[in-house]
C-alpha cells in the first residue's frame, strides 16, 4: 500500500492516464498465480487491473475511471521477453492503441534484474483522434556505470499527421546510502530546448 502526492493509473503504456495531481492511494496484492492492484484518488478517480501468471506467458487487464481499459500479453524465452498490448477509451472520442514490444534482459557480471535493452513499436490515435501516430523507441533500462550508479537511455520517434519528431532522454540513478537516492534526468524533444532536472529519493 502507498499513498502518494499525485496518482497516476495509464493503461499499461498507451496512456489514457487518470487527472493528474490528484493525491491518492494504491494498493497491490499477489495471490499466486494472480496479482491484482488498484488505485484511488481524492477526486473520485479510480484505476484496477489484475495479472495471470500461466507460466509459459502471463495476461493482464486494466480498467480505469476515464472508461479506458486495456489488456496485456507477455511471453518469455530465456533473458527475451516480447510484450503486446492494446488499449480503448472514450475520451477524448473512440480512441484505441496497440503496442509491440521486445526486451531482452542483461545477464552476469554488475548487471541488475531490471537492466535490459528495449524496441518497441506503437500505433495509436490518442492523443490524437483525427489522425494516427506512430511511435519506434529503443532504449537501454538500468545499465550499471559503477556499483552503485545506474543510467538509462532512449530514443524515440514520433510520426503524426506527416510530421515527424525525435526524442532523446537519459537518466541517472545514484545510491548516496541504502536509503537515499540521487536522480538525475536530461531531455530533448525535437527542436525544442534541452531540459534538465535533479531529485532525491529518501526510502522510509
Amino acid at each position: 500500500m502507498g499513498l502518494h502526492a499525485s496518482t497516476s493509473y495509464e493503461i499499461y503504456d498507451l496512456g489514457h492516464d487518470i487527472a493528474a495531481g490528484a493525491q491518492g492511494m494504491t494498493v497491490e496484492a499477489e495471490m499466486a498465480p494472480m496479482s491484482v492492484d488498484l488505485a484511488y484518488t481524492a477526486n473520485d478517480e479510480y484505476g484496477v487491473g489484475g495479472t495471470y501468471d500461466a507460466g509459459l506467458f502471463s495476461v493482464g487487464a486494466k480498467y480505469n475511471s476515464t472508461e479506458a481499459y486495456g489488456v496485456q500479453l507477455e511471453y518469455p524465452i530465456d533473458d527475451f521477453t516480447l510484450t503486446g498490448q492494446y488499449a480503448t477509451g472514450s475520451l477524448p472520442g473512440a480512441t484505441t492503441a496497440y503496442l509491440l514490444k521486445g526486451a531482452y534482459a542483461l545477464t552476469g557480471g554488475n548487471f541488475t534484474d531490471d537492466s535490459e535493452v528495449v524496441l518497441s513499436y506503437t500505433v495509436s490515435d490518442f492523443p490524437f483522434p483525427s489522425f494516427e501516430s506512430t511511435t519506434i523507441e529503443a532504449g537501454l533500462v538500468d545499465y550499471p556505470v559503477t556499483a552503485t550508479t545506474l543510467v538509462g537511455v532512449s530514443v524515440s520517434s514520433v510520426e503524426t499527421g506527416g510530421v515527424s519528431a525525435t526524442t532523446y532522454t537519459g537518466t541517472s540513478e545514484t545510491s548516496l546510502t541504502d536509503d537515499v537516492t540521487l536522480t538525475f534526468e536530461i531531455g530533448k524533444v525535437g527542436t525544442a530546448e534541452t531540459t534538465y532536472s535533479g531529485k532525491i529519493g529518501i526510502s522510509l
